[in-house]
């Protein structure tokens, strides 16, 4: 059995890059509905890059208004994949 920083650090890796995630089937129930282990850490990642930026919203909010909305969420998208988060913790 993994440890649980173990499977944070895998389950961090697997929603940043759902498609490398070569041991998905191992690690996601496999049995649950239509969905692919992938398909569903593809929607869990989606779900957590969102929060990133709401969390980048609220952090620099002064910075958001003074953008027009689509510019500030090019300019976070940008930053969040240069400097993609190193914990499994927002």
């Amino acid at each position: 059995m993994k440890s649980l920083v173990g499977i944070q650090e895998w389950l961090l890796r697997a929603i940043q890059h759902p498609a490398g995630a070569s041991d998905a089937k191992s690690m996601v129930r496999s049995t649950h509905g239509p969905l692919t282990p992938v398909d569903r850490l593809e929607i869990y990642g989606r779900s957590f890059h969102g929060r990133l930026l709401q969390v980048l919203e609220g952090e620099y909010a002064a910075l958001r208004h003074a953008m027009e909305p689509d510019l500030f969420h090019q300019f976070a998208s940008e930053y969040l994949r240069v400097h993609p988060p190193s914990t499994y913790t927002l």
